[in-house]
């Protein structure tokens, strides 16, 4: 009882111990703050090893929300020496890389702890520099698991394989007896660490009479042509680099007879040739289509407008970042796009700039709107989503997408319109406003090769080796296998000896055959087995047999891989029939019905996620932006003496409302201006629309950068989820595979699915149609021998390489191209090449004799017919069942679009024997046609395999016999039929119902048609049908119980319909269903109330029918609709329906302003939408008139400039703003110099330049010029006279019937023009003075007294709210050239000018400003600095300094150009020569306080109150950061103090009280600080809480306990302070502020 007691103790302690630990573990892993000391080694390894399960500790390392890698990197940081691998190292290692973690599930976790480890500075290099005595003084466990973890990182990374230390311990381990060989050899594999030949060869000849060796640049190893030409297959990228496309030269490529070999090792030579081969073939072509692309490849204006992880194809599904690319419409030749199959899914593209220069390579991913046909027919063009492959591409997308946002929402509104109303100019602007690319579609056919290209870079060998590398044969069988093996029921379940196999026993006690038998013991007994059969002979029957024999005589798993999804189906058709149920297909392309359930993805469905990367810029996004730079303030909200302010329709306001309002281009409301205290230079209202558009770019730049590096931890991190969750979905994959015992894949889903086959190790492989597949698919549907799985045991190829060969892209790789690399030669053709024994299957079953005939003549002539084929029935309708019609008609010639030619003439003829067939009763399925070029004659011989009955060849056999394949393909087969007498000129027919008459042969159209109508003779049917009538066709083989004909009878109906009350007879055809009686009757009284014209007999037939017509009544009737109110005429039925339909517009007033003008029927909630033009005036005067934009700020406008005047004009375009961000030169509008020319004899003359506002006053007297016809100007003194058009004497009666006075409404004939002159306006148009003097509020520009005379100028001042030009009342045209106005116009024009001029520079600045604010080096702020001296003149050379100056010569003054820009500039100097200061005592420095103090006398004396209160504070930061307290405090208090007291923005006063308080603070610490030295107390540590405050806030010390004893006076305000007996005065406090600050 005792020890018992014990031992129950011992374990809790041992639990409660190994608790601790994990536990300990998990808070050093997840706690970033927790400190990894040396002590805490052994406990965080025994923590790792006491985690019962191993996938959970590896997620809790590789979490990215814990600290694991820093954790790892500490602890084997703790490695001191050689003896620490075993104690360290190689538990770390045994954790991670345990079996547990190799399932599918953990693959990427496992690849990122190793990759974490292999990153931890300095281990691999120890490994390397001590590895020798680690071997001595560790274990062989260790050096395997090291050894391992060494192959696995070499496998992830290119680093690992380059590097010289993994090179330096992989040569040590090869030489070790401590470690497996197996592993040591791995190793060295994957590093390729082999001796490298010596290629200075000469000149090979060639290597037989057929087979020339091409060396040229072969004789150069790999490696340096291009960023992607390495000596390690392994390193190479799949994707092809624009380096490496752009490379001219040729590649190393390997021969197949491998003398220009670089590897020793055989295995590893071959993985080498067939990846490289493989891979060029995929990149040749693409490099043709780069190099001279078909034009159905090229598109132009590709721009990236989105992005986005959403899986449009499964909306529950996982799918990778992807880039939208919206390409413009193909404006070529028409064409069947289904048929080109343009951007097919994991095609490549390339994206070229527009000078021709390679910018990007993608993958595409998926073609939107992905239904047939569907996606190309987007508005604006196709959209795309494609996937980059390098971080740098990821940015210039996500930068071009901001670029492109807007443009591109206006761009698709414009699509959104009816085409005849598209504005085509605006589409062309707009197009080149994005930021394009040309995109040409590189690959089609990519996914192909990518899957067995990454299969071969992580294969390390080659699996049976002993037969595939080096051609030996392995004389036992299979050692899976029992010596003696059962044949299935079928076949007698005869037993038979493997060891000991006879075929004939096996033929004796089968159905089999002698070449059956000797296939079937070929493929029991070798461990490669080659099954090599012609068409017909039983390929699929034999691979299903063997699969069932092995099936039934083991345990083992079988794959079985074909080239093609048909083979696919029919093998596994086999099995299903053989009884087989535990069978998997791979992929998702079955036509078999009875397969689909079988498929993979329906045994294991997946749940996905889904979300959208989008880069908007809204209000939430651009307030950060804003409150950087103080200008937040233009949307701030005040509420008036408790009032809240309300948009339209009461509508909330808040800065989201503001913000939206600014970004349309709408002016400041007036409530807001009255309460906008910012500086005019601040105020974004006054911005232009370009203007507003550029800023808006600007702060979503600022936003993109901000976000770039987030969004690109974002992607990586969902990048790893992504395919975390796809590894799950193989998890589930794995469990259906485990119980499967037939899987059936192509050869590229099973590379696809490499890494989950081998988790199966299915150890036999059947490949079908083997002599048609390429080497490497093969290689890759073995398995290796690795830990969690076993090699393939068992390859069994069936095939006939005979036929065609594997098909290539590129030519120069086959061998018929001679160049020596012999790429199209399959492994089955290799290795009988070679000499390996393979049995022949030599009984075909399929075709009648005659037809085999043709394959005993070309490639088989030992082939047998088997007896059954002999009674296949003949051609229906024809006298030979083999025929090859002659002709010399000729083909036409490929066009630009079509690499193939055509024959019309064969293609007629062809259709007309197909229909001639058909109409003999054969299915669609049974007709096969083929197209029988030289090029293509070997696709006939393989289509041979599915020829039964017959087979007719329609060719130019004087051609055939001519051409470079004649002698040896078609001069024996033309020689075969001539002597048969099978060569005719016509088709022959026979009618199957008359045969006596004879054959009657057909060449055309029109012979098929007269002689053979239907099929059969010229003689009529004139069977009687189930109607009664005489079958009106020409003789007809099909349809003899004229079922068919029967419902297609065309007599007149002679009966009355069913429901026709009336007997009307039935006015339809025979074959058509009587229905309703359609017959007009007499008018008829509805329910309704209304009657009914003429109706139908059946609409009428009965009450409930009249009822149903009263439903479709029409007639007009008033009605009030109750959903909307509206009252209005509408038809009967409507009204009375149940839910009627208002007719009428909804006229809902829309956000925008314009009344909705959909139906009110189709406005529902939410429904509406704006069909108006865009109505608001913008700055320069025009109106918008784009589309109505809503909330969207109004594009730029393209109008032409409106600046002008009598002396000149400004040609270019109102957005003509230059910019930092257009990168482009414009035209500066520039403000005229030259003298005004107002002047009269009343009022003199303008004295300043035309660019100036006028200084003289305007005169009110009628002008007293004649006009040309002699009667005196109607218009006032000092304009220029109008046409002799416009005289009130001589002009039409439309002119003088033209109201100009808009006050009392007279026209021009009604005017009195002596007292109220006319003037006449640019436009055309023409008014009193009166009116447009109200209009251009002239009482703002001059003083006027009581009788109406003008007496004074007004300043100009009060106009600075005025931020739109004037415009006529009539046509809305700016107002320009009316003299009398022109110290207004001149006044808005030379504001517009100064403007846009400040825009530019302004730019400029906030470029300059987010360079500084970069932490650039010395060297680049010295040169800011010299760019703004250089800048300084740009700020002063503007529209109104040029007016100013040209006007201050005459002593005249006028309004000075605005400080800001000047101002910034300086500021921004200050801030440059700041961030050069090294100590207090810096030339710099003294510099920096010097252009400080001279922006804040400039300021002050400018009145530029705001930008002096930011010079002001800048100031004070700068002496605070670099300057003893004591001297500057009382500076820095002057100027918080001046910044407070001129209270100009409530932001910069309280950022004054806050340097003043952290003056204060800093002074509180240097006074203690010299009171601690002094008196020895700790005033900031454990004495802080002895600190109290004054009534007023002032704070003092009380010493030794901190109880108050005695009362005393505040030295700042004499108020009393202390206290006695150890309590204080109820006036004083303690002062926790002083507490906390010291405390900093």
């Amino acid at each position: 009882m005792s020890r018992r007691t014990n031992a129950q103790a011992t374990s809790r302690k041992n639990g409660g111990q190994h608790a601790w630990q994990r536990k300990m573990l998990t808070k050093l892993v997840r706690d970033e703050k927790a400190i990894f000391r040396s002590r805490d080694t052994h406990a965080f390894l025994q923590g790792m090893d006491l985690f019962d399960s191993k996938p959970e500790l590896l997620l809790l390392l590789t979490d990215s929300r814990n600290c694991g890698e820093a954790r790892l990197r500490e602890c084997l940081s703790m490695i001191t020496g050689p003896e620490s691998a075993d104690s360290i190292m190689a538990p770390i290692l045994s954790n991670i890389m345990s079996s547990d973690t190799l399932r599918p599930l953990h693959k990427a976790r496992r690849k990122m702890a190793v990759v974490m480890i292999y990153n931890v500075p300095g281990l691999i290099q120890f490994l390397a520099e001590d590895w020798a005595k680690c071997i001595n003084l560790s274990s062989n466990e260790t050096v395997c698991i090291i050894c391992q973890f060494l192959i696995e990182a070499s496998l992830s990374l290119v680093e690992a394989r380059c590097s010289q230390d993994v090179g330096t311990i992989a040569k040590s381990m090869k030489k070790s007896t401590q470690i497996d060989t197996k592993l040591s050899h791995k190793l060295c594999a994957i590093l390729q660490l082999v001796d490298t030949p010596d290629l200075k060869m000469s000149p090979k000849p060639k290597t037989s009479a057929n087979t020339a060796v091409c060396w040229g640049a072969d004789l150069e190893p790999p490696g340096g042509r291009h960023d992607n030409d390495h000596p390690n297959y392994r390193d190479i990228s799949l994707v092809p680099t624009k380096d490496e496309l752009a490379y001219t030269g040729r590649s190393w490529l390997p021969l197949a007879s491998g003398e220009n070999s670089c590897v020793q090792d055989l295995d590893q030579c071959l993985l080498d040739k067939n990846f490289r081969l493989l891979r060029e073939d995929a990149v040749g072509a693409m490099r043709e289509n780069i190099t001279d692309p078909r034009p159905s490849k090229v598109w132009k204006n590709a721009r990236i407008i989105g992005a986005s992880c959403k899986d449009v194809r499964n909306p529950r599904g996982t799918a990778p970042l992807h880039f939208l690319v919206q390409v413009d419409p193909y404006e070529g030749k028409s064409m069947n796009w289904q048929r080109q199959r343009a951007f097919p899914p994991d095609g490549l593209v390339a994206f070229y700039d527009d000078v021709g220069k390679q910018h990007i390579m993608a993958t595409i991913y998926v073609r939107m709107l992905d239904q047939p046909g569907e996606w190309l027919l987007h508005s604006g063009g196709p959209i795309i989503g494609v996937v980059f492959h390098h971080d740098n591409d990821v940015r210039t997308a996500i930068s071009d997408i901001s670029a492109n946002k807007d443009i591109n929402e206006r761009f698709q509104e414009i699509f959104n319109v009816t085409k005849e109303n598209r504005d085509i100019e605006e589409i062309t602007q707009l197009k080149s406003s994005f930021k394009t690319y040309s995109l040409i579609e590189v690959s089609d056919s990519f996914f192909s090769y990518r899957p067995v290209l990454e299969s071969l870079q992580t294969m390390v060998s080659v699996p049976l080796s002993q037969e595939i590398v080096h051609i030996e044969r392995h004389h036992d069988r299979p050692l899976y296998l029992p010596r003696t093996v059962k044949l299935p029921s079928d076949f007698n379940s005869v037993e038979v000896d493997l060891d000991d196999w006879s075929n004939q026993s096996v033929m004796q006690s089968t159905t089999l055959d002698e070449s059956q038998s000797r296939a079937l013991g070929m493929a029991l007994t070798s461990r490669v087995a080659l099954i090599q059969g012609p068409p017909g002979t039983g390929k699929t029957f034999i691979g299903s047999l063997i699969a069932q024999i092995i099936r039934d005589n083991s345990d083992e798993s079988i794959l079985c891989v074909c080239y093609t999804n048909h083979a696919l189906d029919q093998f596994l058709e086999h099995m299903l029939k053989r009884g087989e149920k535990r069978l998997v297909r791979i992929g998702g392309r079955t036509k078999s019905e009875a397969l689909k359930k079988y498929e993979l993805k329906a045994l294991s469905k997946k749940e996905r996620s889904l979300s959208t990367l989008q880069l908007p810029l809204e209000w939430k996004h651009a307030r950060d932006v804003l409150e950087n730079s103080n200008l937040a303030v233009n949307f701030e909200i005040i509420h008036h003496d408790g009032f809240a302010v309300v948009g339209r329709n009461n509508t909330k306001i808040d800065e989201d409302y503001l913000f939206s309002s600014w970004k349309r281009g709408e002016e400041c409301p007036e409530w807001l201006q009255e309460s906008l205290e910012v500086e005019e230079t601040d105020n974004l209202w006054l911005l232009l629309p370009a203007q507003r558009l550029e800023r808006i770019n600007e702060w979503k730049q600022l936003q993109s950068e901000e976000m770039n590096e987030m969004i690109q931890t974002a992607r990586q991190r969902y990048e790893d989820l992504s395919a975390e969750k796809v590894d799950i979905g193989l998890e589930i994959d794995s469990y259906i595979l485990e119980k499967a015992r037939i899987i059936g894949a192509t050869t590229t889903g099973a590379a696809k699915y490499r890494d989950l086959l081998s988790l199966k190790s299915a150890s036999v492989v059947i490949v079908e149609e083997a002599g048609e597949v390429l080497e490497p698919h093969v290689l890759t549907s073995l398995t290796e021998n690795k830990e969690n799985s076993e090699e393939t045991k068992h390859l069994i190829l069936i095939g006939d390489h005979l036929q065609l060969r594997p098909k290539l892209e590129s030519y120069s790789l086959t061998k018929v191209s001679g160049n020596g690399f012999d790429f199209d030669i399959s492994l089955f053709e290799r290795l009988i090449h070679s000499g390996f024994d393979s049995a022949m299957l030599g009984v075909q079953h399929r075709m009648k004799p005659c037809i085999a005939d043709l394959i005993r003549r070309q490639t088989y002539p030992s082939l047998q017919d088997h007896p059954s084929v002999a009674s296949y029935p003949d051609v229906r309708g024809v006298p030979d069942n083999l025929l090859f019609i002659d002709h010399a008609n000729f083909e036409n010639g490929a066009d630009d679009l079509a690499t193939t030619k055509s024959n019309p003439f064969e293609a007629q003829l062809c259709v007309e024997i197909v229909r001639y067939l058909l109409l003999q009763g054969y299915a669609h399925s049974q007709v096969t046609i083929l197209t029988p070029y030289v090029g293509q004659i070997l696709t006939i011989v393989k289509e041979m395999r599915r020829t039964k009955h017959g087979m007719f060849i329609v060719g130019n056999a004087a051609t055939l016999r001519s051409s470079s394949k004649g002698n040896h393909v078609w001069k024996p087969l033309l020689d075969m039929f001539q002597s048969q007498g099978r060569i005719v000129k016509s088709f022959p027919t026979v009618c199957q119902l008359h045969p006596m008459d004879g054959t009657t042969y057909c060449r055309t159209v029109q012979e098929f048609r007269t002689h053979r109508p239907n099929g059969g003779c010229n003689r009529p049917c004139s069977a009687r049908l189930e109607c009664g009538h005489a079958c009106p066709l020409m003789c007809h083989p099909t349809d003899q119980g004229h079922l068919i004909t029967h419902k297609q009878c065309t007599e007149p109906c002679r009966r009355i319909p069913p429901r026709c009350p009336r007997n009307h007879p039935c006015n339809k055809l025979c074959r058509e269903d009587c229905g309703e009686c359609l017959v007009r009757v007499e008018d008829t009284r509805l329910p309704c109330g209304h009657l009914a014209s003429s109706p139908t007999c059946d609409s009428v037939r009965d009450d409930s029918s009249r009822k149903k017509l009263s439903h479709r009544c029409r007639e007009k009737v008033m009605h009030t609709f109750t959903a909307c109110g509206h009252e209005c005429e509408t038809a009967c039925a409507n009204a009375n329906s149940q839910l009627p339909i208002c007719p009428k517009l909804c006229n809902t007033m829309l956000e925008c302003g314009h009344p909705c003008q959909n139906k009110c029927k189709s406005c529902k909630e939410g429904n509406h939408s704006c069909k108006q033009k865009c109505e608001r005036t913008l700055f320069c005067g025009h109106i918008c008139g784009r589309e109505c934009h809503g909330g969207d700020p109004c594009p730029p406008c393209d109008k032409k400039c409106s600046v002008s005047c009598v002396h000149s004009k400004c040609v270019g375009k109102c957005s003509n703003i230059p910019t930092i961000l257009t990168h482009r030169v414009l035209l500066k509008c520039s403000s005229c110099v030259e003298d005004c020319d107002w002047q009269c004899l009343h009022e003199g003359k303008c004295s300043l330049v035309c660019g100036a506002p006028c200084n003289r006053l305007p005169c009110n007297l009628r002008c007293d010029k004649l006009l040309a016809c002699g009667h005196r100007c109607p218009s006032i003194c000092g304009e220029d006279c109008p046409d002799v058009s416009f005289c009130i004497e001589c002009c039409s009666t439309e002119t003088k019937a033209n109201i100009v006075d808009m006050l009392e409404f007279n026209s021009y004939e009604e005017q009195d023009l002596d007292n109220d002159p006319v003037i006449f306006l640019q436009c055309g148009h023409f008014y009193s003075t009166t009116t447009l003097d109200g209009i251009m509020e002239i009482d703002k520009s001059y003083e006027i007294d009581e009788e109406g005379n003008f007496v004074g100028l007004q300043v100009l001042s009060s106009l600075l709210g005025t931020s739109k030009p004037k415009s006529c009342p009539d046509c809305r045209s700016t107002i320009n050239h009316v003299k009398r106005y022109g110290r207004l116009i001149s006044f808005m024009r030379l504001r517009f000018l100064e403007r846009k001029h400040m825009t530019s520079v302004e730019m400029r600045l906030r470029r300059y400003s987010l360079i500084l604010r970069g932490e650039p080096d010395d060297a680049k702020v010295k040169r800011l600095i010299e760019i703004l001296e250089q800048l300084e003149s740009d700020v002063k050379d503007g529209p109104m300094r040029k007016v100013f100056e040209a006007c201050r010569g005459r002593e005249i003054v006028v309004t000075p150009p605005p400080s800001r820009p000047y101002l910034e500039l300086l500021r921004l100097r200050a801030q440059c020569f700041t961030r050069l200061i090294l100590e207090s005592n810096d030339v710099n420095f003294n510099v920096a306080i010097d252009v400080y103090q001279q922006s804040i006398d400039y300021a002050d004396a400018d009145r530029s109150r705001y930008m002096s209160s930011v010079l002001r504070l800048d100031l004070c930061k700068l002496l605070m950061n670099w300057t003893a307290l004591h001297q500057v405090k009382a500076r820095v208090d002057h100027i918080c103090n001046r910044v407070i007291e001129d209270d100009i923005n409530a932001a910069l006063v309280q950022e004054a009280i806050d340097l003043k308080e952290k003056c204060n603070d800093k002074e509180l610490k240097e006074v203690l600080k010299a009171m601690n030295q002094v008196m020895g107390y700790n005033y900031g540590g454990g004495w802080s809480s002895h600190w109290y405050e004054c009534p007023n806030g002032h704070p003092y010390f009380i010493g030794e306990c901190g109880g108050a004893m005695e009362l005393g006076r505040c030295n700042e305000c004499g108020e009393q302070i202390g206290g006695g007996s150890h309590r204080l005065l109820a006036s004083n406090r303690s002062s926790a502020t002083v507490a906390e600050a010291l405390q900093d």
